[in-house]
């Protein structure tokens, strides 16, 4: 048999909103993983730096074969 309870304080405490917070941290591999995708971007953007320079470097001396084509092709 159940021992009688107070059924003002069953029906407060379910219409009593419960907060709960969660907290998370960033430890052992989450961390570890955190670190390497920081350092795998940073070494993505420096080849697509690197490229980005070639590839305006490139566009620069395609412009100088173009201009030394047009002058050997406009000589008589």
């Amino acid at each position: 048999m159940t021992p009688p309870s107070d059924n003002d304080d069953d029906e407060a405490e379910q219409l009593s909103p419960r907060v709960v917070h969660y907290h998370q941290t960033k430890q052992g591999t989450e961390s570890a993983n955190s670190k390497f995708n920081t350092m795998m971007l940073a070494c993505i953007l420096a080849i697509i730096g690197f490229l980005g320079i070639q590839i305006w470097n490139m566009n620069d001396r395609l412009a100088r074969v173009e201009t030394n084509v047009s002058t050997l092709l406009g000589r008589p």
